[in-house]
């Protein structure tokens, strides 16, 4: 089971602290005042409870785990979000205050900066860690960021479903095991995305591990930070069916397989197309297409999101490559070489599993004119993790979760647009194309037609100097 972000964007209300309260005001009488309170669920969370007691009341929008400390909050920081501490506790919890903190899965949160200086702090404090280049805490750091996408403790059980058929390393379990402890003895989290820690760190669960097997499917389970320049240059490597299918899997953040399946196999395709409106906070025209068939387990899928320049290939594109033979192109025709945050040159690729996690970080780095950053929520509808509900196709153009996830991704259409122009479609094939076995095929070489020699005319022939001599003498030779 796994837990499963509100959408809901409206703010908070809350009571102010009583050294806020202007005490020249007059009470509100007679009129309800919603607070929030610990609703008392085992994974924690709030409720609304009405009280009639007097003072201003203010509102504040619901937090994301951006905006919360890296630590329990006192009672004083706690009402700041709306949340009334359990009489006599002295302090709220951050799955309290945000229930399903952090929302997202472990490499992401973990790529925060604030999660790393508290975890490698609880290392070297608690665990009596290093993180020197050999170090157990440099260890457990660098396994930690190289995660596939755990999202719930399904995704670590069946870790191999999400990580091209391979399980973790016994030091990503060891990782993971410390990180979820440091969660709840630092961060004092009693959930994490909802599940219990005590859940996540189990040993009865039977977690798998054994890392890579397949030696020719490790680049292609491995997740890369990418940059817009890395995923621009690939464009130009890629033949052309495999460059649109590869764009708009960059584009739409969803899982290859998803997608692919959805193209070639959906016999009619539910597309919802929302142009600019103001009102509804949609800055730039946005295709999207259902795809919530998809869903599978904890892979699940919702609307998968395009910008309106590319409303004709999301209608029409059936890609004609296998996806075999897709997945091993973008692993072996994107390859570039670079230097990591170690120091230490590596290979690394624009594969599958990176470009949804290269659109997650566009969404969670992008920042408007204002500083406005997009909710969790909006990211985690974007990327499809959302509950299934029981809305009418006949409805989905009024869809307040479809319209959130519409109006956040439409504010960063112009990064897409940038680096997954719709000029890539007239680059010319390149030369080399892959073959099944993932190593590009090597051209071929027909044999060159030889031309037929002209006959040259032969030199003369060198006078024989014996035979003149004799000759001179009047001596014939027979």
């Amino acid at each position: 089971m796994g837990f499963e972000p509100t959408t809901s964007s409206l703010p908070r209300t809350y009571e102010a602290p009583i050294d806020e309260r202007n005490s020249d005001s007059p009470p509100i009488e007679n009129e309800g005042e919603k607070i929030f309170t610990p609703s008392g669920n085992e994974g924690g969370g709030v409720s609304v409870a009405s009280t009639n007691r007097p003072g201003r009341v203010h509102t504040h929008p619901a937090p994301t785990y951006q905006d919360l400390p890296m630590k329990k909050l006192d009672v004083k920081e706690a009402a700041v979000y709306g949340v009334a501490p359990i009489p006599g506790q002295k302090t709220v919890t951050l799955d309290t205050v945000l229930p399903g903190y952090p929302m997202m899965d472990i490499p992401t949160f973990y790529k925060d900066e604030r999660v790393q200086n508290a975890f490698h702090a609880y290392c070297e404090d608690v665990l009596g860690l290093g993180f020197g280049r050999n170090d157990r805490g440099r260890r457990y750091h660098n396994a930690l960021l190289k995660l596939a996408p755990v999202y719930s403790t399904d995704d670590r059980l069946n870790y191999d479903e999400i990580n091209e058929g391979n399980n973790p390393s016994q030091m990503a379990h060891n990782a993971m095991t410390a990180f979820f402890k440091f969660c709840n003895s630092s961060l004092g989290l009693v959930t994490f995305n909802g599940e219990l820690i005590s859940e996540w760190i189990s040993p009865t669960k039977g977690y798998k591990y054994g890392g890579i097997k397949d030696s020719n499917s490790a680049m292609s389970g491995r997740y890369y930070n990418l940059s817009n320049a890395a995923v621009y240059a690939a464009l130009e490597k890629l033949p052309l069916d495999v460059r649109i299918f590869y764009m708009l899997l960059a584009m739409s953040g969803a899982r290859a397989s998803q997608l692919y399946k959805l193209l070639t196999e959906s016999k009619e395709r539910h597309i919802v197309v929302n142009d600019v409106s103001p009102e509804k906070g949609i800055r730039h025209k946005v295709v999207s297409l259902d795809a919530r068939e998809m869903s599978t387990g904890t892979k699940r899928a919702y609307f998968y999101m395009f910008p309106g320049e590319y409303e004709e290939l999301v209608r029409t594109y059936k890609p004609e490559t296998p996806l075999e033979t897709i997945m091993k192109s973008l692993n072996s025709l994107t390859q570039f070489e670079r230097v990591n945050d170690e120091g230490e040159t590596e290979i690394a690729a624009c594969n599958a599993n990176s470009l949804r996690k290269w659109q997650a970080a566009v969404l969670l780095r992008f920042a408007d004119e204002h500083g406005q950053r997009l909710r969790t929520d909006e990211v985690n509808i974007i990327q499809g993790r959302v509950a299934e509900d029981s809305e009418s196709v006949l409805v989905e153009h009024y869809s307040p979760k479809l319209i959130l996830g519409v109006s956040a991704y439409s504010k960063v259409c112009p990064i897409v647009l940038e680096t997954l122009p719709p000029a890539a479609l007239s680059l010319p094939n390149p030369s080399e194309v892959p073959n099944p076995s993932g190593t590009p095929a090597k051209k071929e070489n027909k044999p060159k037609e030889k031309k037929p020699k002209e006959e040259e005319p032969k030199p003369p022939r060198k006078p024989n100097a014996a035979a003149e001599l004799l000759k001179k003498k009047g001596i014939n030779r027979v």
